[in-house]
């Protein structure tokens, strides 16, 4: 999904498929603020009924980290045409949607290429100062090195994040438990070019 998924230049193409498993390449349209995503439809999972969710996700950009952000996590509103759910500037993060909890860097922060953990209980905080919260103190990997994100949500809208099977951050109530949300991984193109990252796995399950 993605506004940018329609576009001529954009999409998600397997590379790879075979024994050893899938490789899809994700690739936005040359538009800024114009997202390519992977997830299911909106309101699949909720903490209290579905206990323990997840999402799982390995990949690669394919360029220089620049001009683009990746989010990986949980969000209320999973439409077809998927605006970016989270926008940086120096050190804060400006939380567009009203329900999200994942994952996340963006090159226009003055720390670029450092990855977040964001949330947004029920459109508590219209904002997050970084340089308070958030900080996994692990940057995203560089080009051609795959990386494996995982977000974890538990039965008390509790989260967890995970990067390479290391746990980097935690958030007690990062999420209501009444909520309903969706899994999704998406690419944004913060330039007038197109962005591109190879998917090495896309999962997401839950207890129930």
């Amino acid at each position: 999904t993605g506004q940018g998924s329609t576009e001529v230049d954009s999409g998600f193409v397997i590379q790879i498929a075979g024994e050893g498993g899938t490789l899809a390449r994700m690739t936005t349209t040359d538009e800024v603020a114009h997202t390519v995503a992977i997830g299911m439809a909106t309101d699949v999972m909720q903490p209290d009924q579905h206990q323990l969710m997840v999402v799982d996700v390995e990949f690669t950009n394919i360029s220089a980290i620049t001009a683009r952000a990746m989010f990986g996590g949980f969000i209320g509103v999973a439409d077809k045409a998927l605006d970016p759910v989270v926008t940086g500037a120096t050190t804060v993060a400006t939380l567009v949607a009203d329900d999200l909890a994942g994952l996340w860097f963006d090159t226009g922060l003055d720390d670029g290429d450092r990855i977040f953990g964001v949330s947004n209980k029920a459109n508590d905080d219209a904002t997050q100062d970084l340089a308070v919260e958030g900080n996994t103190s692990v940057n995203v990997a560089a080009a051609a090195t795959f990386q494996r994100w995982r977000v974890e949500i538990n039965a008390a809208g509790d989260m967890l994040g995970f990067l390479d099977k290391i746990q980097v951050y935690a958030l007690a109530g990062a999420l209501g438990v009444a909520q309903e949300i969706s899994p999704v991984f998406y690419l944004e193109a913060q330039a007038t070019a197109v962005k591109s990252a190879d998917v090495r796995r896309f999962a997401t399950w839950a207890y129930r």
